[in-house]
C-alpha cells in the first residue's frame, strides 16, 4: 500500500507543471492635425522669430527660414514697407535709412494665412523677402 501510495503522488507531482504565458498588448495612437492649423501655427513660430530677433543677423536668419518655409508649401506672400510711426510707404526699403515697418501678408491661393508686421533691425534684410519692391 506505501508503494502504491508512493506512486500515486509521483504520478500526480509529474502531472502537475507550471506555465507561465506572457502577454504583450500595443496599441497604436493615431494623432490626426489639421494641415491649415499646423500651417498657420508654423507661420505664427516663424514669424514670431523675426519679431523677437535681437539683431540683425538673427534678423536675416529668421527671414531666409521664413522664405524656405513658404517656398516649400508654395505660399505667395506681400511685403509692404512703411516709415516707422506713419503709413507713408517706402518705394526702395533695402536702401532706406530711416526706420521701417514691415507688413507680410501670406496666402495660399486667395486665402489669407497669416499678417503681421515687425520693425527691421537692419533694412538691407528686407531684400531677403522683396526682391521686388
Amino acid at each position: 500500500m506505501k508503494k502504491l501510495l508512493i506512486i500515486s503522488v509521483l504520478i500526480a507531482v509529474a502531472g502537475c507543471t507550471r506555465t507561465s504565458t506572457t502577454t504583450t498588448t500595443t496599441t497604436t495612437v493615431e494623432e490626426s492635425r489639421n494641415v491649415h492649423t499646423t500651417a498657420a501655427g508654423s507661420l505664427e513660430s516663424l514669424a514670431q522669430r523675426i519679431i523677437d530677433a535681437p539683431d540683425s543677423l538673427a534678423e536675416a536668419q529668421a527671414l531666409r527660414e521664413w522664405v524656405e518655409h513658404l517656398r516649400r508649401h508654395n505660399y505667395t506672400y506681400k511685403v509692404d514697407a512703411f516709415q516707422a510711426g506713419t503709413e507713408d510707404r517706402v518705394r526702395t526699403p533695402s536702401a532706406s535709412k530711416l526706420p521701417l515697418r514691415i507688413e507680410i501678408k501670406v496666402y495660399r491661393a486667395d486665402q489669407k494665412l497669416h499678417e503681421f508686421s515687425y520693425i527691421s533691425k537692419e533694412n538691407e534684410n528686407i531684400a531677403i523677402i522683396a526682391k521686388d519692391l
